[in-house]
């Protein structure tokens, strides 16, 4: 935001004292003797103010509010000017009190704060802090956290320590220690954080240049002149930066060790001949006179060969992958350039702001049509935003020019009439482009501390959320529903514990706190170093720890340096153990998982994984029903496009090539081919396995000029991959600028004659107003409420009739109606998982299934239970690959307590289950899917059958398929195959574009949405789920700002590493290691500018997702702090 200085009231000439932002927002300090801030006020009207008293006694028109307040030297005259309470106002009579206490030095010691929260700091005779503790209340309550800094004599810190405390005793227990190397130079030049064995080492040039980087373990490792040389080590994977005279990087190389170079081979990895070998892909840059990046070419591996880097940027092609870009006048970035040539305009305001963007710029207007839809809305495709006065976005407008363009319109400011503070910076309310009158608004409402404390959606259901003295949320009542709305819970609540983990969550059907019967509650216990050990899952009335099924987890103890998961527990008490493998190998050193393995009669290794690189999977071996998925294939050697082994993967590391084996018989049971664009859209999809059976089951695919599916035929693949012949099945659409369906058609034999031509409208809000057709049958048209839920929809199984559904307050749905029949009902827990399913016949309640999860950020059903049954009627053995890679499926299937049937499941190149198998590997079943995911059910031959013989539910991209209403529940919404889209809006709002209601940006043959909150693109199983968690856990710690000050440096390099890595497939970790760091660091910063005094542990008055502070007033304290990097994390 934009602020304006001006001279205080009266003849106070301290610029800090008096804020106005240029939308009238006035913030007010109040100054002691000293010139210390003493109290600080908001408003928007400051009439009569003076010097001491901005709310000018109460003077008519005048809202200033008090916001914070400053205590120094205890309130006591003549003292060292400490600050020693620090006061958050919510509201007049809500106050969240901080104090700190201070040593003969001047160094704060102690920050006490509301409820249990105090902490205290040790420092050396040099002033740095070498200790920090977390107490229970008070320094006499039990101690809850501790960690340790240790420095060399040039003050750098060179090992930090964090204790594992058992938080109900104060016992302190092991410890993770993190270690880290420099050179002469100061540069870090080795890191071996806590978890692994696993190190960083760095390699600069004379100027001060990271090289190479080298991610390596050396277990015998003990020497600090050891530290700047990897001739002992087992590197894994290693990048290579080359500058050109002027310090713009030119090219990097990546490489990533083969899955079988053994550990005994050290030194610096090489190529795919030379030990040890590895994949190596290439990057080049290049840059302007005046340094600024103008093109990155990808040559993935350039088919084997050491790429050499030409002088000029290159010519595109399907093997040379150029991204350009170039600036305007004023040096902004203006126009990028894809690999495909199409191009991406963004245009600026005079303070530089983005106010359009354009994407597939064309000279006119054409639009791209398929060979049977017309055409799709796909050139010049403009998204426009505004700001206000403040700099805050006040509209986004997506132009449509079918529906009409889409304006949707923030609007600021609050007065004391609505909140509890009057400010043009928040935002007051949302409108979306389809509301008809000021009412069918959301408005917010807020406290001092800018925490919203009350949404009205447009359908007039009301939220009302309380905050404890740490600001962290522990009330969300339903005040109010709006019509239709279900209210059998009408509250959640949230406890939390010493640490400040959550601790209950539960939901209630009264909207008072202190009232009403509690629903069902989910229940957390963590262990000494705060990871979640019990999720305790209640599904009617509160938690009994003795009785309540829960799912348990295992960790390492930390006394080895690693806190990584062993096991876990299921409700009925199965264990599935995490192998890491022989002490003496890879995958133990490095804490990667080897095998998931049962804990049967025989310990059963369910998968064993096998990787190149860090975290690639190129291999995952069920080695019950010996069947082998591999990246690498059967036929030996290398691929001759690619010039390395792994024949499942293509230059630029997309699987083109998804195999799984039958090892025990030589024989292929499920594989798919896979071809690409230069944008990495796929071109076509070969099923091997259906070709050798005589079944057409290939696909061709074509896309619009914004990389949106138009069309797809099915049938046979000819050979060179561009046309099919013999056509079984056709789709296509027309697509409008945000992705509504304007034209759909569907061929279901394949004899050139359209059996469904539909055309839709739709609404400025991208709501389904009217389907009609001119071949094919009546669909239902779906209706919406206030909120954006589809209240009536078509029945995936027959369209020409409907469903009707009800939503809670949440958005949630609670029940599908059939004419006047129920059809099913949910019931969820505080965390928003589906944990009760019903389901009708007739209207007559048939079953009642009970479903247990993996924790709330997992989501993952781990067991079904029916009716009143203790025992599992459904067990889920998920695999690490992506959240949703299902390993297999247990089941009993005579009701007599024993998991008699156990299937393994088969996935394709976009987590879609294709196959399934029984024990001995032999097929049971397959399916196959439309573009959006409408499942078809076959059998082992290919052959059309009505329905799963297994009840098998885990279906496209791994989504939870429901038989009774053929919806897929994809955790946070409900998506509708047969429709193409959500049934509710995205909660996260437009973060995954303009539509709310668009499946993956209409782009489904590459992406998955496992969240339902947004699309993410494929990566072809280079880099999995468990990837993102390792990343998480060791590069980031290592690539992030070690304080608020180090912030610009640290973007700099990031941006460095980002710019010159190919992000679609993650080729550079580096890059991506510093993607992850750089939003570390900037969370790091936003969390210290906002949180006075903040930055260890919980800030003063607060906690973690709390809006600390008011930004104002940080405006008027931040410039104390970094320069003398004061209360730095």
């Amino acid at each position: 935001m934009l602020i304006t200085e001006t001279e205080g009231p009266g003849n106070l000439q301290n610029v800090c004292c008096f804020i106005t932002t240029p939308g009238g927002t006035i913030a007010l300090n109040v100054l002691d003797v000293r010139g210390n801030v003493t109290k600080t006020f908001i408003g928007t009207n400051d009439s009569e103010a003076t010097n001491q008293d901005p709310t000018g006694g109460g003077a008519p028109g005048n809202n200033m509010v008090q916001v914070t307040g400053f205590e120094y030297d205890g309130g006591i005259a003549g003292g060292d000017n400490n600050l020693t309470k620090q006061t958050e106002y919510a509201t007049d009579s809500d106050t969240r009190i901080t104090s700190f206490t201070y040593d003969w030095r001047n160094r704060n010691i102690d920050t006490d704060g509301e409820i249990t929260y105090f902490q205290r700091l040790y420092y050396d005779n040099l002033n740095r802090i070498t200790k920090a503790e977390q107490f229970d209340t008070t320094s006499a309550g039990n101690l809850v956290t501790r960690s340790e800094n240790k420095y060399d004599d040039l003050s750098r810190i060179f090992q930090t320590i964090r204790y594992g405390i058992d938080s109900s005793t104060g016992t302190v227990g092991n410890s993770l220690t993190d270690n880290t190397w420099y050179d002469a130079a100061g540069n870090i030049i080795k890191q071996l954080p806590a978890g692994s064995d696993l190190f960083i080492k760095q390699i600069y040039d004379s100027l001060g240049r990271r090289t190479t980087t080298y991610w390596a373990y050396d277990l015998d490792e003990t020497d600090y002149a050891d530290a700047g040389s990897v001739i002992d080590d087992i590197v894994i994977e290693q990048t290579e930066t080359a500058y050109d005279d002027a310090g713009n990087v030119i090219q990097k190389n990546s490489r990533q060790r083969y899955h079988d170079a053994a550990a005994s081979q050290t030194g610096a990895l090489q190529n795919p001949s030379t030990t040890p070998k590895a994949r190596v892909t290439y990057l080049a840059t290049y840059s302007d006179a005046i340094g600024r990046r103008i093109a990155t070419v990808n040559y993935g591996t350039n088919g084997g060969t050491s790429l050499t880097r030409t002088s000029t940027i290159p010519s595109r092609s399907d093997t040379v992958l150029v991204t350009s870009k170039s600036y305007d006048s004023a040096g902004r970035f203006y126009q990028t350039t894809d690999p495909a040539e199409k191009v991406i305009q963004t245009e600026y305001d005079a303070r530089g702001r983005e106010i359009q963007r354009t994407m597939n710029v064309q000279a006119s207007s054409s639009s791209s049509s398929s060979s049977g839809c017309p055409e799709s809305l796909d050139a010049n495709i403009i998204v426009t935003t505004d700001y206000n006065a403040d700099g805050n976005i006040s509209n986004i407008v997506a132009n449509n020019s079918l529906s009409g363009n889409q304006t949707t319109t923030y609007t600021y400011g609050t007065t004391l009439s609505d909140s509890e503070i009057a400010t043009t910076t928040l935002k007051r309310s949302e409108t979306y482009p389809d509301s008809e009158d000021s009412s069918d608004v959301i408005f917010f409402k807020y406290n001092r501390q800018n925490q919203i404390t009350e949404i009205q959606d447009q359908g007039n259901t009301v939220h009302s959320y309380d905050f404890d003295k740490l600001g962290r949320q522990t009330q969300d009542r339903v005040t109010a529903l709006g019509t239709g709305v279900d209210g059998a819970v009408r509250r959640i609540a949230t406890t939390y514990e010493v640490r400040g983990m959550k601790d209950t969550a539960s939901s209630f059907d009264n909207a008072s706190v202190g009232s009403g019967a509690i629903v069902n509650e989910v229940k957390f216990a963590y262990n000494d170093f705060g990871q979640l050990i019990t999720d305790y899952q209640s599904h009617s009335g509160a938690v009994n720890t003795s009785t309540t099924p829960k799912v348990q987890y295992e960790f390492a103890n930390g006394s080895d340096n690693t806190i990584r998961p062993t096991t876990l527990t299921y409700p009925d008490g199965r264990i599935l153990t995490y192998n890491y493998g022989a002490s003496d190998k890879i995958d133990n050193a490095i804490s990667r998982v080897a095998a998931l393995v049962d804990n049967d009669m025989s310990s059963t290794h369910l998968t064993d994984y096998s990787y190149f690189g860090l975290r690639n999977f190129v291999e995952v071996d069920y080695t019950e029903p010996d069947v082998e998925y591999t990246l690498i294939g059967t036929a030996g050697g290398n691929d001759p496009d690619t010039g390395d082994i792994y024949r499942g993967l293509d230059r630029f590391g997309r699987v083109k090539d998804s195999y799984w084996y039958d090892y025990s018989s030589s024989s292929e049971v499920e594989r798919i081919q896979y071809g690409y664009d230069r944008v990495g859209s796929r071109t076509y999809r070969k099923n091997v396995v259906a070709d050798t059976l005589s079944k057409k089951f290939d696909e061709l695919y074509n896309y619009d000029g914004i990389n949106r599916l138009k069309d797809i035929d099915r049938g046979k693949l000819n050979s060179l991959k561009d046309a099919i012949t013999d056509l079984q099945f056709a789709e296509c659409w027309s697509l409008d600028q945000t992705g509504n369906w304007s034209n759909y058609r569907q061929d279901d034999t394949g004899n050139g004659t359209w059996d469904l031509n539909q055309s839709r409208t739709n609404n400025k809000v991208n709501e389904i107003t009217d389907i009609t057709e001119s071949a094919g049958p009546s669909w239902v048209t779906p209706a919406y409420n206030k909120a954006g839920n589809m209240i009536s929809m078509p029945k995936p199984a027959d369209p020409t009739t409907s469903f009707s559904a009800t939503y809670d307050a949440w958005n949630r749905v609670v029940r599908i109606v059939e004419g006047v029949n129920t059809v099913a009902e949910y019931e969820y827990d505080g965390v928003k998982r589906r944990v009760i399913q019903k389901s009708y016949t007739g209207g007559v309640l048939n079953e009642t299934r009970h479903l247990y999860y993996t924790e709330p950020n997992q989501w993952q059903v781990l067991e079904e239970r029916v009716g009143s049954s203790t025992d599992p009627e459904l067990q889920f053995v998920w695999g690490l690959r992506y959240r949703d890679d299902l390993v297999l499926r247990d089941r009993d299937t005579t009701n007599n307590g024993t998991l008699n049937e156990r299937l393994y499941g088969l996935q394709d190149g976009n987590w879609n289950v294709t196959s399934i198998i029984n024990t001995s590997g032999i097929v049971q079943e397959r399916f196959n899917y439309d573009a959006y995911g409408k499942p078809q059910f076959l059998d082992s031959s290919f052959n059309s059958q009505i329905s799963s013989s297994f009840d098998w539910e885990v279906l496209y991209c791994g989504y939870c398929w429901e038989t009774s209403t053929e919806l897929f529940h994809v955790r946070n919404r409900v998506y509708h195959s047969t429709l193409g889209c959500w049934i509710q809006r995205d909660p996260i709002g437009y973060a995954d574009g303009p539509s709310l209601y668009q499946y993956c940006n209409s782009f489904p043959l590459n992406h998955t949405d496992s969240s339902g909150e947004g699309a993410v693109l494929v990566l072809g199983a280079i880099v999995g789920f468990f990837c993102a968690l390792w990343l998480l856990a060791t590069i980031a710690k290592t690539q992030g700002c070690r304080s608020i000050c180090d912030y610009p440096g640290c973007v700099s390099d990031c941006m460095d590493e980002l710019e010159g890595s190919y992000a679609d497939n993650l080729q550079d970790f580096a890059g991506a290691g510093c993607v992850i760091g750089l939003v570390i660091c900037l969370l790091r910063v936003a969390f210290n500018q906002l949180t006075p005094g903040g930055g260890t542990g919980y800030p003063p008055g607060g906690s973690p997702g709390n809006n600390q502070g008011n930004p104002l007033w940080n405006s008027l304290t931040a410039c104390k702090k970094c320069p003398e990097n004061k209360n730095v994390a």
